[in-house]
């Protein structure tokens, strides 16, 4: 096979040398700074269409040294080969390979001293992630103003390949967490911390798509294969253990601990990225919570020991349930919405008692509708950012659709049958608008956490999915609860056991309406008086204005200059001499 050729401005065909020749001599030329001998054969093989080296992977060996320069070299190398333009199968690394690779990676980044140090390369490994997933070129779009705007296009393919460099990364922790000493632990948390976020951001760059999540999530909950499921010698070669496996006796309980404590916070600053022009994708629809917190719940459903799914719920799903909580009892009071008491009606039938007179709610003045600032909601929630993803969106797109209350059993059904046809709907920034979501995402999110319990494969632990069915019980009204009625386990009891049970949950649903009333009550309160202040504010700054403006019309906006006899005479009137 004769060698390949370049061809010169003048057409004339030269070898690989004489090409590399010719390149030093042109920018020797130029003034420029002569290429090494090793830039020059990467050049000449460049034009020549030979492979370089950025399309082979790294050595383990060059990753692991234990020179910087050497692994700095590497580390580049490899981000030139995992960045290269590529779809389909060819951006896809084979199992085996990629265990090799995670193993130079691990060594690399054992190597690595100094916590600034630690620091920037942990950032620029899990950087690896979005760079495999980042098409090398957009496409521009025209908008409805007529601006062109750039729009990200995502290569299915290429996200699958990162996909599966995450999933070499929770394989390779899994096989190595044994030999990391004392020393070494807290840069290795540091690491999961980062590739944690990619994974979020890798979402986030594609726009919450469905697929993506559903793969993310089949990472993250995934065991490790069965002993005749590979021919590998490395039962990881396949795909190990994801992080929320829980019940898989490969993975250290410590890793699984470690990914619930940082969930929330790696989510929020996930969705904090809005300047990038990948998010113009998904700022125009609301982030899928349920989708992305299903991890959490398999985990939760799966765990084998009482301590660890108290740890799970209450470092991760808790804060956003409890933030919700919030929001709801906030927007309710807002919004003068009388929900609760329709609630507690329909209980009070159901349970056969005489349902006590309705109370009207006062109806909020224009003024005090006017006072209502969204910022408010956000500053009374932990975490802010999960909930103003997921209840705000743009409203011109008309992606998230509010008519999925509808497959729902609704208490306003009756209501709105007496409405009339031509009602408004709603501005989606207004109370009554972020209520609604409100509630619809707290129903989905018990719901989901229901259908996780309920998985046949792998199968939850029997005890956690009893503890997860209670709390969906006890957190869903009636009305929410497309299943209100008594589970298999309690079926079984006697009649006197079961008249006691349905006594007791009366009581703690009384308890839990006189709180709920208190607490609504309490904020009310608050708010009016917050009202009332920025309504006293306001007054005082217009009454300045416009005593400003009489002097200014009366010719005394300016110091008043008193003469000599003026002076005089205000002097004796004042009694000075």
């Amino acid at each position: 096979m004769a060698p390949r050729t370049v061809k010169t401005s003048h057409g004339e065909a030269i070898g690989p040398l004489q090409a590399a020749e010719l390149i030093r001599v042109r920018r020797i030329a130029k003034g420029k700074t002569p290429l090494t001998p090793d830039e020059e054969e990467e050049e000449a093989a460049r034009q020549a269409g030979q492979p370089t080296a950025a399309d082979a992977l790294p050595l383990g060996k060059l990753l692991a040294s234990t020179e910087k320069r050497i692994r700095d070299g590497a580390i580049r190398s490899l981000a030139a080969f995992l960045s290269r333009p590529s779809t389909g199968d060819s951006a896809v690394i084979a199992p085996a390979e990629m265990a090799k690779l995670w193993k130079g990676i691990f060594y690399c980044f054992w190597m690595s001293d100094k916590p600034l140090v630690q620091q920037a390369l942990a950032t620029e490994l899990a950087q690896l992630v979005l760079r495999i997933a980042k098409p090398p070129q957009s496409k521009k779009r025209s908008s409805t103003s007529g601006e062109e705007e750039e729009e990200v296009v995502i290569d299915p393919g290429r996200v699958d390949s990162a996909i599966a460099f995450l999933q070499g990364f929770w394989a390779a922790m899994a096989r190595e967490w044994p030999l990391i000493d004392k020393h070494r632990v807290d840069k290795y948390l540091l690491l999961m911390r980062r590739f944690t976020g990619a994974g979020f951001q890798l979402c986030h760059l594609t726009g919450w798509n469905a697929p993506a999540i559903a793969r993310m999530n089949e990472v993250l909950s995934a065991a490790s294969p069965a002993p005749g499921a590979s021919q590998d010698a490395d039962p990881f070669a396949n795909g190990g253990p994801g992080p929320l496996a829980v019940q898989d006796i490969k993975l250290p309980d410590s890793i699984s601990y470690h990914v619930a404590d940082i969930w929330v916070d790696e989510l929020q600053k996930a969705l904090a990225i809005t300047d990038e022009p990948s998010s113009s994708a998904s700022s125009s629809r609301a982030v899928p919570l349920p989708e992305l917190f299903q991890p959490i719940m398999n985990a939760l459903a799966r765990s084998t020991l009482p301590k660890m799914y108290d740890r799970i719920l209450q470092s991760s799903l808790q804060p956003l349930l409890d933030d919700l909580q919030k929001a709801i009892e906030f927007l309710d009071v807002i919004a003068g919405d009388d929900d609760d008491d329709d609630d507690d009606d329909e209980e009070e039938k159901a349970e056969g008692q005489v349902s006590r007179p309705k109370r009207k709610a006062p109806k909020a003045t224009d003024e005090e509708e006017n006072d209502f600032d969204i910022d408010e909601l956000w500053e009374t929630l932990d975490h802010p950012s999960l909930l103003q993803s997921a209840l705000t969106f743009d409203a011109s797109s008309g992606s998230v659709n509010e008519d999925n209350t509808s497959t729902r059993p609704s208490k306003r059904s009756k209501t709105l049958k007496s409405a009339p046809k031509e009602a408004e709907t709603p501005p989606p920034s207004s109370p009554q608008a972020l209520l609604t979501r409100a509630r619809t995402l707290r129903v989905d999110l018990y719901l989901a956490l229901r259908a996780a319990a309920r998985t046949p494969s792998p199968p939850s632990n029997p005890a956690r999915a009893r503890s997860l069915e209670k709390l969906v019980r006890t957190n869903l009204s009636p009305t929410e609860d497309p299943e209100p009625q008594l589970s298999t386990q309690e079926g079984v009891l006697s009649e006197a056991a079961r008249k006691a049970l349905e006594k007791k949950r009366r009581m703690e649903r009384a308890k839990a309406r006189i709180l709920r009333r208190k607490r609504n009550v309490e904020m009310q309160t608050a708010i009016m008086r917050k009202a009332a202040s920025r309504r006293a504010a306001k007054a005082k700054v217009n009454s300045q204005r416009r005593a400003d403006a009489a002097k200014a019309k009366m010719g005394m906006d300016g110091p008043v200059v008193i003469g000599p006899s003026l002076s005089k005479k205000l002097g004796r009137r004042t009694g000075k001499k």
